[in-house]
């Protein structure tokens, strides 16, 4: 009798149990699928961070290639500059149609140094500054095929500086401080 009392009584509990011991089985197995997932994620994202790190390393690399090739353009640009000068204080024009043929006529005349060499080779001519109004004086750009002839005419105007004309280099950027007048 107080056995089967104590039965009786024990029914519930073990059926509380048996549901726990059900609900603690359904949550390991939901561990154990989340503990895998979690591995996958953490697995994906170490993958990213190294590929992170590869990239930032390739970006780096490619940075410091685009400096130089940015670096050797400028030097590219500079170099095809080399042999410009620049013509300033010109009279609309007084070259007519032949540019190229006016400054090789008159360079001799400007630079007095010039006129016993031989004749300066120009690869091409032209003005610049069109905008302008046509009455002003306007510049005159052109290329020299041997850099000796640009330094001649540059080395001839410092030292002859007649006022009529502005001969300097045909950089960019010119330095005032090699302005000659011819």
């Amino acid at each position: 009798m107080i056995k089967d009392a104590v039965k009786d009584a024990m029914i519930p509990v073990q059926k509380s149990v048996s549901d726990m011991e059900i609900t603690l089985r359904t949550m390991t197995e939901h561990m154990a699928s989340h503990d895998k997932k979690f591995d996958t994620v953490f697995n994906k994202m170490e993958t990213i961070q190294a590929n992170q790190r590869k990239n930032e390393t390739e970006t780096a690399r490619c940075l410091k290639e685009l400096a130089k090739l940015r670096e050797d353009l400028v030097g590219q640009e500079d170099r095809s500059r080399r042999n410009n000068v620049r013509l300033g204080n010109l009279s609309p024009g007084v070259e007519g149609d032949d540019p190229l043929g006016y400054i090789q006529k008159m360079l001799p005349k400007w630079i007095p140094a010039l006129s016993g060499r031989s004749p300066i080779e120009i690869d091409r001519a032209h003005r610049i500054y069109s905008t302008r109004s046509s009455k002003a004086p306007r510049v005159m750009i052109f290329r020299l095929l041997r850099y000796t002839d640009r330094q001649a005419i540059l080395d001839g105007a410092r030292k002859s500086r007649p006022t009529q004309t502005t001969l300097f280099p045909g950089l960019q950027h010119h330095d005032e401080s090699t302005e000659a007048g011819v």
